[in-house]
């Protein structure tokens, strides 16, 4: 749960400064004298900050799926007979309600403000998450946990195998990432889906492998706990170096923050590896990311439509503070996380808590 309270803290962060980037560049008429859009900024030290955000952000959605392998492997441990589909079944169902309620609710807001697609661009929009950009994730888990019962066996009896397969077949997505820097490009569709588990294909298995072998695997990281942490902040510094670079050739800054980059991957895996070689439980901070941790879903669900809620009240009721988009992403992250929790504790001591797991997981 610490992992993935922090993850999930880091998602909303990751969330928070794209509207930094939204201020900086679309808003910036309500608080200087331009036009918009104005990349007058691009480079300047707020702008740095959003990318140091963006990238340390970037061990999020690894996080969460080596922390769903990790406890679908305890609960197959848990189990004589081994991973049923009865349980691969309940937790995609438990996850998916919540996934399609939140989505339709973000369909019908965007309908209200004119916005609108056919029933069968809706369709897709459910299949591959496309209500809004951070619901690729759930698409992705809902494949890895249909895979599960294959990686389950794998992990058991060939890990090793397991692990080394899984790295090259993620090598190849990331592989379609870097051929545009040699003047190689392929169909544009094909650098779109990242609600395809191959995008991710390392972590999951990851999680599986360590949930099976949880005792060495703690003797191990406590061992190379200096090494972990020192290579963590090498591969975070190259990330945001390279994601600079990419921007530089390409323009392209939704492109360089992508995750797929190598520097970027290692840096995922081994923040991964390095937190869990840090004892946080007895800290105060713990108790915080337990808190986050056990609502990581609902936050997940709910974060993208509180944070533009938030952006665009802040707009109209203080431009100043569009200006300091570091502030802005802050105050964005906090306030969003503060209302999506107020909520969730409100339903869950009121009359409609039945009603919480539909909603939040």
């Amino acid at each position: 749960m610490l992992l993935n309270g922090l993850a999930i803290l880091a998602v909303v962060l990751n969330h928070a400064s794209g509207w930094g980037y939204t201020a900086m560049v679309y808003w910036a008429d309500r608080y200087r004298p331009v036009t918009v859009p104005n990349f007058d900024q691009v480079w300047s030290p707020g702008f740095y900050g959003l990318v140091i955000i963006n990238q340390l952000a970037l061990f999020s959605v690894p996080a969460f799926l080596f922390v769903a392998g990790f406890f679908i492997a305890y609960t197959s441990r848990a189990d004589a007979r081994g991973l049923s589909w009865k349980v691969v079944r309940a937790r995609i169902t438990k996850l998916l309600i919540p996934y399609l309620i939140w989505s339709v609710f973000i369909f019908v807001e965007e309908a209200l403000q004119g916005k609108s697609l056919s029933p069968t661009e809706y369709l897709s929009a459910l299949i591959t998450g496309g209500a809004t950009g951070a619901y690729f994730f759930v698409p992705v888990l809902f494949q890895f946990y249909l895979l599960s019962p294959l990686i389950i066996r794998l992990a058991q009896g060939h890990a090793r195998a397991l692990l080394i397969a899984a790295a090259v077949i993620q090598l190849f997505p990331m592989s379609i990432f870097y051929l545009k820097f040699f003047g190689i490009y392929l169909l544009e569709g094909i650098y779109a889906p990242s609600w395809l588990c191959i995008w991710f294909m390392f972590y999951f298995p990851l999680g599986v492998v360590v949930g099976f072998r949880l005792k060495s695997f703690q003797i191990w990281v406590e061992r190379y706990r200096p090494t972990l942490i020192t290579l963590s902040i090498v591969f975070a510094i190259v990330s945001m170096l390279e994601t600079m670079w990419v921007y530089q050739s390409t323009d392209n800054l939704a492109l360089a923050e992508r995750p797929f980059k190598l520097s970027s991957e290692l840096y995922a895996i081994v923040f991964i590896l390095a937190f869990l070689s840090i004892d946080v439980t007895r800290r105060r901070v713990s108790k915080r990311l337990n808190w986050l941790g056990a609502r990581s879903y609902g936050i997940f669900l709910s974060n993208p439509v509180l944070l533009e809620w938030t952006a665009r009240v802040i707009r109209r009721a203080l431009p100043a503070l569009l200006s300091f988009q570091l502030i802005l992403t802050i105050v964005l992250t906090m306030t969003s996380i503060l209302i999506i929790g107020l909520i969730m504790e409100g339903v869950a001591r009121s009359r409609m808590r039945g009603a919480y797991h539909y909603l939040f997981g």
